[in-house]
This record gives C-alpha cells, sequence and structure tokens, in this order.
C-alpha cells in the first residue's frame, strides 16, 4: 500500500491525504494473508472409505492447502491421494480409491492353484497313458 500525502491545505484549512493501493501486489496466489482475511477458508477435508489424513489435522485450512490421504493398511491406493481446497471455500473431491488387497491375493492364490492342479493331472494322464497304451513302454527304460 502506498499512501502520498499532499502538503497543500485545501481552501477550507484542511490537509489533503490521498491513498492509493497497488492492486497487483496482493493477487490470490501471491497473497495468501489477503485471502485468510477475507474469511474464505475450508472446513475438515473430505473422508474417504478406508484411508485416513496425513499430516496436521487442523478444524480449518486456508485457501489453495492441500490435504494428502493414505490408505490403511491391507488396501492398495489407486488415483492421486490429495484434494485441494479452492477459492470457494469448498474442497475437490478426492480421486483416491482405497481397495482390499486380500482380494487380489485370494484370487492369484485360486489362480494358480487352478493350474498347479491341471498340470498335475496332465502330467498324470500322460504317465498313465505311457503305461497303459503299452506304446511308450520306452520311457520307463531310460527313467
Amino acid at each position: 500500500m502506498t499512501e502520498t500525502h499532499s502538503p497543500a491545505a485545501s481552501p477550507a484549512g484542511s490537509l489533503r491525504l490521498t491513498i492509493s493501493v497497488k492492486l497487483s501486489e496482493c493477487i490470490p496466489e501471491a497473497c495468501p494473508p489477503c485471502q485468510s482475511l477475507s474469511g474464505l477458508l475450508c472446513g475438515l477435508p473430505p473422508s474417504v472409505d478406508n484411508a485416513f489424513l496425513i499430516g496436521r489435522k487442523r478444524s480449518h485450512y486456508d485457501i489453495h492447502s492441500v490435504a494428502r490421504y493414505q490408505c490403511a493398511d491391507g488396501f492398495l491406493q489407486r488415483h492421486v491421494p490429495t484434494a485441494k481446497c479452492r477459492a470457494n471455500g469448498k474442497w475437490d473431491q478426492p480421486k483416491i480409491i482405497c481397495t482390499k488387497s486380500r482380494r487380489a491375493h485370494r484370487y492369484r492364490r485360486h489362480h494358480h492353484k487352478g493350474r498347479r492342479e491341471r498340470r498335475k493331472h496332465k502330467r498324470h494322464g500322460h504317465r498313465e497313458g505311457g503305461h497303459h497304451g503299452g506304446e511308450q513302454g520306452h520311457n520307463h527304460a531310460h527313467v
């Protein structure tokens, strides 16, 4: 803010005071205190299923604050783990999704087990074919 005082007295004898403000000095991105003085703040960030907030917990957050989430133990993170406090005093909807990691392991184990059983069955079937077919009796001579 710039103040300009004019020493010249007005006809009534009072001192004239001129105040000029440079608006370019208080751009919203460059001047967070100006935004806080405006009264716009965000409340608590939105909750996310199976996730918790990282960092210091506050009752109110300044405009442009970023909340960071982390998935709970046993859950895998998908998408960006942050949300931003907008100039209108509202939070972005968090994009993070926390999915249960055990499902993937169960599926993999089940899928693996199925393949093993099939392989064993095929090997067993091949040996049986050699035994009972009589055509591949030479396999046993080499073993």
